[in-house]
Formats: C-alpha cells, structure tokens, sequence
C-alpha cells in the first residue's frame, strides 16, 4: 500500500511539473531591434530604466527618446515601428480567440510607421485627439501641442478624431491630415515639405562627422537611410 501511495505522488508531481513546463508565456507585443543615443523604457508597474536592444515590450509598456535619438521596434507581425526624437509611447496588445489588437499610443512626439497586412488583426496609432485604424500601410504620425498631423505614403487610413466634432475620413496614398482639438480634420494631397518630412522619418542609420577646429574636435551626428 505504501508503495503504491509513493508511486501515486511520484506520478502526480510529472504530472503538475510537465503541465507546469508545457504552458508558455505571452508573446511579447513588440522588441526593440535598434536604439540610438538616449532613450528609456518603462515596464506596465515599474519606473523608467534604459533601454536597451533586444528589450520585449509588453502590454502597457512605454518608451520615450530624448533628442537626437530614436528607437525601432518590430511586432510579431513584422510590422515596424520607428519612434523619433522626443517622444513618449505606449504599446498595448490584446487578443480575442484569433483577433489580435495592437495600439501605439502617442503621449508625445512622432513615429514612423510600417505596417503589414492585418489579417484578422487590428492595428491602431492614436494620440488625444486622434485614433488611426490601420490594415497595411507606411504613414508618419506626429502629435504635439494638441495638434496630430499624419502623413499617408502608402495603403489607406482611416482616421477618427476625439474631440469636439469627431470628424472621421479615409485618407488615400499621398495625403496628409491635421487634427486639432477642436475635432476638425483637415486633408490633402502632402505638399514637397510634407514628403521630406516623412522621408526624413524613416531613416535608422547614424553617421558621424569630425571637424577640426582650434578649439578641439567637433562632432556631428546625423541620421541616413
């Protein structure tokens, strides 16, 4: 009897360690694959730490840069995300059976934004006074001083304001929306300014020039695709 009582806890314990060993953690909703200069990361219940390459970001969790810096992240739908100098963003993902929601939420700043065809997906940029709804497409998204401008390259966006009027509309490849807080959205085709702005956007790479001058070296860093 003893024996088979030793045999029935030896079996119960394979059993909870293997269920135990089999069940796998939440994908992380994005990792970050470049960091430039200064930038910080803040987990949903934590405080701000550096940030560094190969971080998992989970749901709820921030990012900012500083000046001159950037990050990258990539989703594990192969959509990219470059956040820019100076800004502050929350990443969320939630999941529904096979629908999968992720939202990059702008506290301030700008981002540059890859997305990949969303399939049975739903991939939202907001900021206060806008909400991006996105299914495959390349767009900026800048908020700043109450005010959201987007810049549309490629694809369809639809785009919701939050405030006052709510004003909605679908913009089309080569368009470009401001969004006040007052609900207003105004469109059109972007302008030569607008297009070097969003090319800007999307450059990653640092290059670094050295001038000699009498009072030392002096050096300047700038960002190349």
């Amino acid at each position: 009897m003893k024996k088979y009582f030793v045999n029935f806890c030896i079996l119960s314990f394979a059993v909870f360690f293997l269920s135990g060993a089999t069940e796998m953690p939440p994908a992380p909703a994005a990792v970050v694959t470049k960091v430039v200069n200064s930038a910080q990361y803040k987990p949903a219940s934590g405080s701000w730490t550096t940030l560094k390459v190969g971080q998992a970001l989970s749901t709820n969790d921030m990012v900012k840069t500083s000046g001159k810096a950037l990050i990258v992240l990539k989703f594990t739908d192969n959509s990219v995300l470059k956040v820019r100098e100076n800004s502050q963003v929350t990443i969320s993902v939630t999941k529904n059976g096979k629908n999968v929601s992720k939202t990059v939420d702008i506290g301030k700043g700008t981002v540059n934004a890859s997305v990949t065809k969303q399939d049975q997906q739903d991939f939202k940029v907001k900021s206060p006074t806008l909400v991006a709804s996105v299914r495959g497409t390349e767009f900026l998204f800048g908020y700043d001083n109450d005010t959201t401008n987007v810049y549309l390259m490629e694809g369809k966006l639809f785009c919701e304001a939050q405030l006052g009027k709510k004003d909605t509309y679908e913009l089309q490849e080569g368009m470009g929306c401001t969004v006040t807080s007052d609900g207003t959205i105004q469109a059109g085709e972007m302008t030569e300014k607008q297009k070097q702005e969003y090319n800007n956007s999307t450059k990653t790479n640092v290059r670094k020039v050295i001038l000699k001058t009498p009072q030392g070296d002096l050096i300047i860093e700038y960002l190349t695709d």
